[in-house]
């Protein structure tokens, strides 16, 4: 009697050794993968901030006589939007050089199509 209670106390004691080492295992698993996603979200974190667009429209109801000085103050703004410190790259895109791209992009005049330029 004594001998086969012994025979399952060592089974035992193999068990939940081997229980042990699993539940080991996997809780370190589960930390490496754990940190393994936190370095990646960093990392496409910052790629994302970087492909980031953002587009500023200036208003185009002004008077002719007015359009030197808002010229002017475009020119100022764009000049501060490119001294920001997270701003890697800023372009200035006229209406005469969207309707050029427009018109490449989609194969057709856009003058031709519409009294003034829409871009």
């Amino acid at each position: 009697m004594a001998k086969s209670v012994d025979e399952f106390n060592k089974k035992r004691l193999r068990s939940s050794n081997i229980t042990v080492v699993i539940s080991i295992a996997l809780v370190l698993f589960l930390l490496g993968l754990m940190g393994l996603i936190l370095i990646n979200a960093q990392k496409y974190s910052d790629y994302i901030k970087e492909q980031l667009v953002v587009n500023a429209y200036f208003d185009e109801n002004y008077d002719a006589k007015d359009s030197v000085k808002i010229a002017k103050m475009e020119a100022e703004v764009f000049k501060e939007i490119q001294t920001l410190a997270p701003v890697k790259k800023a372009t200035y895109i006229t209406r005469e050089m969207a309707s050029k791209e427009a018109k490449k992009a989609m194969g057709i005049d856009t003058d031709a199509l519409f009294e003034e330029n829409i871009f």
